[in-house]
């Protein structure tokens, strides 16, 4: 006979919704990649690298993970913060992912009370690592770098520099240039570097701190002219470009890594699984030709080696707030 005590009752009830738990996560599990659409949550707007580098991912993950659909969901606002939350929030269930990036990551982290914390994300694979760089409008006064620079010390804080947001790395490259070149310049931050470079073309803005690969299509059009990326070397992905340092200002380094992750707690079989179908992908000759039809260098780390990165990148950016602060 069994005894339905007070306190049995409660053991109970109280393991109920566990019990219940258990067999969907484990359907979730054993379904997936199918049963629903995964998400790439993009933090910045459409067209800029981020949502293009999504897109492109989500294309070919369908080819190497069998069953999948992917679908890009443009989370856009606060400098990214937006995004990067609702992927750090997700459930580790592997339908929602997401395209981080560095530095803008972890700019929150060390000018605010962020939403997460590095150790809130599964860190999949860095894929792209793209060099900001200052872009005038081909019809600017600005022919060289030393233009722009000799212009803004006549009129300080008066030349206006667009980027695709507060603490990002175009954000970043611009504080960099004013810091090691001794000008004021005013800051014109935007949602991605879609709406920034529209700005420029529209002769809105005196310059703009972009990826270079986001600025190439319109330099190579003639459209635009780039007085020098934050590289610590010339990429062959940009024949003719210069680095900053080539054009006379040194100690000025750089770029967007833009980084496949996913939230916390991903279980080992769908980690390992996103793993070797992003190795495939990488390796994909096709995959390699878009992504340089993009304009989107490529910089393959591993997830590990990502992780660590992640972690120098706040210690970096760490460090760039001390000595620049940022708001």
């Amino acid at each position: 006979m069994v005894r339905f005590s007070r306190r049995n009752i409660l053991r109970t009830a109280a393991a109920a919704p566990i019990a219940l738990a258990m067999p969907q996560i484990a359907s979730a599990q054993s379904r997936w990649p199918a049963g629903q659409p995964i998400q790439v949550i993009a933090p910045f707007a459409a067209g800029g690298g981020v949502d293009l580098l999504a897109r492109l991912m989500g294309t070919y993950l369908e080819k190497y993970l069998p069953g999948s659909r992917f679908i890009t969901v443009n989370r856009v606002g606060a400098s990214g913060q937006i995004g990067f939350t609702a992927v750090a929030r997700a459930a580790p269930d592997g339908f929602t992912t997401g395209v981080v990036t560095f530095p803008s990551l972890v700019a929150a982290l060390v000018e605010r009370q962020a939403q997460y914390t590095l150790e809130d994300f599964t860190f999949l694979a860095n894929i792209v690592t793209d060099p900001s760089a200052l872009v005038v409008k081909s019809d600017s006064p600005y022919k060289t770098l030393q233009d722009f620079i000799a212009d803004a010390k006549r009129r300080p804080g008066q030349l206006t520099v667009g980027s695709s947001g507060v603490g990002g790395p175009n954000h970043q490259l611009m504080l960099l240039i004013a810091d090691k070149a001794g000008i004021q310049l005013e800051h014109v931050p935007f949602g991605g570097t879609a709406q920034s470079r529209t700005a420029l073309l529209g002769g809105h803005l005196s310059a703009a701190c972009m990826g270079i690969g986001e600025g190439w299509p319109q330099i190579q059009q003639g459209q635009l002219r780039s007085l020098g990326t934050g590289a610590e070397e010339p990429s062959p992905s940009f024949p003719g470009e210069r680095t900053l340092k080539q054009n006379g200002l040194e100690g000025v380094v750089m770029g967007s890594s833009r980084t496949f992750a996913g939230p916390k707690g991903l279980p080992a079989e769908i980690v390992a699984r996103f793993s070797e179908a992003i190795t495939k992908v990488v390796a994909d000759p096709q995959f390699r030709a878009d992504a340089e039809k993009q304009g989107q260098p490529l910089d393959v780390m591993n997830a590990e080696r990502t992780t660590q990165f992640a972690r120098n990148a706040l210690a970096q950016a760490q460090a760039l707030f001390q000595r620049t602060p940022w708001r």
